[in-house]
């Protein structure tokens, strides 16, 4: 696993600014208080690019739900949680319906390195979508 340089909220909301709506990204969450710093993330969000941020949990909707979810609204800022537990199966799924959750609004996925590694190995679409755009979340 590479690492990755340290990027504030407020850089990755100056990231998410740059590239306009439809934007991919990952973020790979802090080891410690990775809830209170999901908290942080979400309050810069909002108050840099102006405009609603919702959390999804994905570790139990199907993928169908998913995407349900994502479109409603479809042009907020939406960050996904709970894919590091996602096998490869569940990636490929994930993988495979790309374009069924992708959206006018910035999508973010919330991810351990474990959960990047996942993303890496069975989700070529979806990691085809992030690019080179993997911040690890720092202060």
């Amino acid at each position: 696993m590479p690492d990755f340089a340290e990027s504030s909220g407020h850089e990755i909301a100056r990231r998410l600014e740059i590239a306009g709506g439809p934007a991919w990204l990952a973020v790979l969450k802090p080891t410690g208080a990775a809830e209170a710093a999901l908290e942080a993330l979400e309050d810069e969000l909002e108050v840099y690019l102006g405009r609603p941020v919702r959390v999804l949990d994905v570790s139990g909707p199907s993928t169908a739900d998913l995407r349900q979810q994502s479109h409603s609204p479809p042009d907020d800022t939406v960050i996904l949680i709970g894919l590091d537990d996602f096998d490869e199966d569940r990636w490929t799924a994930l993988d495979i319906n790309r374009d069924g959750i992708a959206r006018r609004g910035a999508l973010v996925l919330w991810l351990s390195p474990e959960g990047v590694l996942g993303l890496c190995r069975h989700a070529p679409n979806i990691r085809s979508f992030v690019g080179g755009s993997i911040f690890h979340l720092g202060p």
